[in-house]
């Protein structure tokens, strides 16, 4: 009698719970997602020895895929080394947008943790001035004219996280490394991303990593296409894939190809690729 009351005080609750968060998607989608990803916070802890952690981070962030026995790898490694080699003689001098780094410091996000340097976002967002983005600016300009991205820039604090909480808290590969960039990095990510969207289009079927997309539209596209098959009464299949890893195991040598092909100023393509 006890143990069913209790489900049903549970229950209760979760309906209430529900309800509530319905009412807010409603109202503030904002608000929405803030709880949602409070509710989901894990208070399991991580319990692997730091030693272990250290040598497992190591190793993913230093292996490379091999291209041994693939043939259109090899040649599309060799059609970059190539490039490279042509660009050894390129003299010409880039000019860093002022404006766009002015943009990129004004937008920057509040309230995240800071890199290796200990400088924050607001830092540099509220004591945004034109000698500021200057010098931001300069700094960006010799990177990408010196055809080198400072080694500093490279460091990042990792943070480990569970994946899945239901999951052992001491396997490795339940682990997933947050890395927390340098706010300068940043920038001249951000900076980097304004060069590749002057000539790279997104497919219209993509929702992540797109400006002005998020999970919201590809749920309202699936389900559009769900409602209008069961409309017509014919069969919907779905498919649902998840890469082990995958952004580890990218080809690093095909990334560099495709960004030669889509125009990426010379000097900029040599500053990420060295």
């Amino acid at each position: 009698m006890i143990r069913a009351k209790m489900r049903y005080n549970r229950k209760m609750i979760n309906d209430k719970n529900a309800k509530q968060l319905e009412k807010t998607y409603t109202k503030d989608i904002n608000e929405f997602w803030r709880i949602l990803s409070k509710n989901r916070q894990i208070d399991k802890k991580i319990d692997i020895p730091l030693d272990k952690l250290h040598s497992e981070f190591e190793k993913m962030f230093n292996e490379r895929v091999s291209t041994e026995g693939n043939q259109e790898d090899i040649e599309i490694k060799t059609k970059v080394k190539k490039y490279v080699e042509e660009l050894k003689n390129f003299n010409e001098q880039y000019q860093v947008n002022e404006d766009i780094i002015d943009e990129i410091i004004k937008n920057l996000p509040n309230n995240k943790q800071c890199g290796k340097s200990g400088v924050k976002n607001e830092m540099l967002k509220y004591g945004r001035s034109p000698l500021l983005t200057k010098l931001v600016a300069i700094f960006i300009s010799k990177i990408i004219n010196q055809k080198t991205v400072p080694s500093n820039l490279s460091i990042g604090k990792i943070t480990p996280i569970l994946k899945n909480s239901t999951e052992s808290n001491k396997s490795t590969s339940n682990i997933r490394p947050i890395t927390i960039s340098d706010t300068l990095s940043n920038i001249f990510e951000k900076y980097i991303l304004y060069e590749i969207n002057k000539t790279y289009k997104n497919d219209e079927l993509q929702f992540g990593f797109k400006s002005k997309s998020s999970c919201n539209h590809a749920v309202i596209t699936l389900k559009e296409a769900l409602l209008w098959y069961k409309k017509k009464k014919k069969a919907v299949f779905s498919l649902a894939i998840d890469f082990s890893k995958a952004f580890d195991k990218i080809k690093r040598y095909r990334l560099f190809e495709k960004l030669m092909n889509i125009g990426l100023h010379p000097l900029i393509w040599l500053s990420i690729f060295n």
